[in-house]
């Protein structure tokens, strides 16, 4: 079951105008989703975005932009670490490391690389 609360309501809003609010006291360790929801009048309500994001100190999100090339006989692998954690949080960038590995035609996998902090 999902629980919900209605937490600001912005009243005469302007079309195209970008509104920002806070919402402080939000427990450390947990996901939140929020909702836009537009309601005019009596016309009722229209569709909802929705946004969500972790507060706390999150797992490393996926590495971004891994690439692969040929160098002689052998392969140059880079990535970037990414922006943000597994649930939009922030995580401990210095703290990160990553493991390569190679997988093979049979979807057989090999550690080439473990503990790799240094992008």
């Amino acid at each position: 079951m999902f629980e919900y609360s209605d937490v600001h309501t912005i009243e005469n809003v302007t079309p195209g105008q970008t509104y920002s609010w806070r919402l402080e006291g939000l427990d450390f360790d947990k996901a939140y989703s929020f909702r836009a929801v537009p309601f005019v009048g009596k016309e009722g309500k229209g569709d909802f975005s929705e946004a969500n994001v972790y507060i706390g100190l999150d797992y490393p999100g996926s590495p971004q932009n891994l690439q692969c090339r040929r160098q002689g006989d052998g392969a140059i692998v880079t990535w970037e670490a990414p922006a943000l954690g597994g649930r939009g949080g922030n995580y401990d960038l210095n703290n990160t490391t990553y493991t390569l590995s190679r997988i093979y035609s049979d979807d057989t996998e090999e550690i080439v690389g473990q503990g790799i902090k240094e992008l």
